[in-house]
């Protein structure tokens, strides 16, 4: 069998480092959003006891944003052609 050779592109790297930070800023989001939540409890709970529904849009959304975004990371990283990091 012959082993695949994908095409590389430079000029994703931008991209790429873009995708990085992105991530990262989702996960400061989730964590700054979680620490609001618990400070200031009583406004995103309605009178039944369950959460609003804008609440847990953001709660579920920053949590599965930086996953979506990092799926993308890893492809792009793939398209640009930049190395992995060896196992250690």
């Amino acid at each position: 069998m012959a082993a695949e050779t994908v095409a590389t592109n430079p000029n994703l790297i931008p991209l790429w480092h873009a995708l990085r930070i992105l991530r990262w800023l989702l996960y400061l989001a989730l964590l700054a959003f979680g620490l609001y939540f618990v400070s200031d409890r009583p406004s995103h709970i309605d009178q039944f006891g369950q959460l609003m529904p804008s609440t847990e849009l953001l709660i579920f959304g920053l949590g599965g944003a930086p996953v979506v975004v990092g799926l993308f990371e890893m492809m792009v990283r793939d398209w640009a052609g930049a190395p992995r990091k060896p196992p250690r």
